[in-house]
């Protein structure tokens, strides 16, 4: 992940939100064309990591519970193009520039990074992604999405 995030970093392409208190529920950034909005908090959370063996279980199951504050890591990688790293978070999106007023969603990835490639998860659907107008990562696991969007009368 690291060449990423360095390579769109030196661009300026790369921002992050926090919910910084417990009662802040939303932060809002400007970039690649686009007002996004983050809502912290609330949601169902995603299905947890695959777990390999007893003793593996048990690790998982006696940690500590992680705080419920969300934070996202936002790489603009694209016309269109969003890299979302975090948890406890959900994302729309607003048009900032001239051309039709409304966004959607045109695809929802879940993918990581390892060992320096690309791998592919599943594509998030419209039940999950309400219909095409926003992006989430939910509960106590931190997730990738790799979000594409258009624009609509």
């Amino acid at each position: 992940m690291m060449p990423v995030l360095t390579k769109y970093q030196a661009e300026g392409k790369v921002v992050a939100v926090a919910q910084e208190t417990a009662d802040q529920r939303n932060e809002t950034i400007s970039m690649g064309g686009y007002k996004l909005n983050f809502s912290f908090g609330g949601g169902r959370g995603p299905v947890p990591p695959q777990v390999q063996g007893q003793a593996a279980l048990a690790a998982q199951a006696s940690r500590p519970p992680q705080p419920n504050q969300g934070f996202a890591l936002i790489i603009n990688t694209g016309p269109d193009e969003f890299l979302l790293v975090g948890q406890g978070f959900s994302m729309t999106a607003a048009p900032e520039t001239p051309g039709p007023k409304i966004a959607g969603f045109g695809s929802i990835d879940e993918d990581r990074y390892e060992k320096g490639m690309w791998i592919p998860g599943r594509r998030i659907n419209g039940d999950e992604s309400g219909g095409g107008s926003r992006g989430s990562i939910r509960g106590p696991y931190v997730g990738m999405l790799r979000i594409k969007l258009y624009r609509y009368e």
